[in-house]
């Protein structure tokens, strides 16, 4: 296997993409939205299958009609939800405690979902977290983070970071994750850093004499313009985060050479390109994007793949011969 670290390659154009972005959103407008998991499918495919690691493209396997019924439920869902407390508005605490109770499952099941979908040489992902983790990562400890004016919230993170990517699977292998609690409250101490200033000029903005029309516009650039630049400082040090400390025993180690600067550069460009363009540069943004974060992430591929992908085949195999047993025993037939 080889040992040294490779960029992940994208071999994606701006121009494929952009047709089939557009496609989609037509057949999406024209069938008033009944096709959009099929645009989503197609947009994911495309860009999975233009990812490769080590020669081997990503696959994406989507159900177009599973998500389409997924969606219809849901809508129906929150139909009833909005048309009970709009007629009884004493319900509402009632039924957001239902929603909370049942919030850890509807996470934990998105993340199976999202997880089973992608596939790396016809190996299958998946995720194994259970709803009481699900209940203490994403509900319990963001609320109690709020009792410590959200000091806590660096330690919260890594929970979350730690839940989803130690209960991530490539085949039946777990990723492991080996994160610092301290590199964490460094990241958002940084965003903080930032965002303070700039609620602090924002408040004397808001109390200096000028027009209220020209301090409110002033008000939005300072406050947008202050936490885009905090998303970008966070975005680029948890990537480095992620990518340092996640590791697929004896199959893959990882690493990044993504900067703040060069995320500054990118979400920047990317933002001037959707603006000017009125909407119609969203797709190259996204390609640019995929690029960039392909071209700066490195990986290094270890002995352990081909067991997995063995087993994987072997698997597959075993299931065939099963399936051809119980037919040539007249079971199947006879079942029906």
């Amino acid at each position: 296997m080889n040992k040294t670290f490779r960029e992940v390659e994208f071999s994606g154009k701006n121009g494929e993409y952009f047709r089939l972005c557009l496609v989609n959103f037509f057949l999406t407008v024209i069938t008033l939205g009944i096709y959009s998991p099929w645009a989503m499918v197609r947009n994911k495919q495309y860009l999975y299958g233009h990812t490769r690691v080590d020669g081997h493209a990503f696959g994406y396997h989507g159900d177009p009609i599973k998500i389409l019924k997924s969606r219809i439920i849901a809508f129906i869902l929150l139909l009833i939800y909005f048309s009970i407390t709009f007629f009884f508005p004493e319900t509402i605490l009632l039924f957001s405690v239902v929603l909370l109770c049942f919030l850890p499952w509807i996470i934990v099941q998105n993340l199976k979902f999202s997880n089973r979908m992608m596939s790396y040489r016809n190996v299958r992902f998946d995720f194994s977290g259970q709803k009481k983790g699900g209940l203490l990562t994403f509900i319990i400890y963001p609320v109690l983070s709020v009792f410590t004016l959200y000091l806590a919230l660096p330690l919260v993170i890594k929970k979350q970071f730690e839940y989803l990517f130690d209960n991530k699977q490539y085949g039946k292998i777990n990723f492991k994750s080996h994160f610092k609690t301290v590199e964490f409250y460094k990241v958002f101490g940084l965003a903080a850093a930032i965002i303070i200033p700039v609620i602090i000029l924002a408040i004397s903005v808001m109390s200096s004499g000028a027009g209220i029309e020209g301090r409110i516009w002033l008000l939005i650039f300072i406050m947008a313009g202050g936490f885009m630049l905090a998303n970008i400082v966070t975005s680029a040090l948890l990537w480095k985060q992620l990518t340092h400390n996640i590791t697929l025993p004896n199959v893959a180690k990882f690493d990044t050479t993504v900067s703040i600067t060069g995320m500054f550069v990118l979400v920047m460009t990317n933002f001037l390109i959707v603006v000017f363009t009125l909407g119609l540069g969203a797709p190259i943004a996204v390609m640019r994007q995929r690029r960039y974060m392909c071209e700066n992430t490195q990986y290094q591929i270890e002995v352990g793949i081909e067991d997995i992908v063995s087993n994987a085949k072997s698997d597959a195999s075993a299931l065939g011969e099963e399936l051809n047993d119980l037919f040539d025993l007249g079971i199947a037939e006879n079942s029906f």
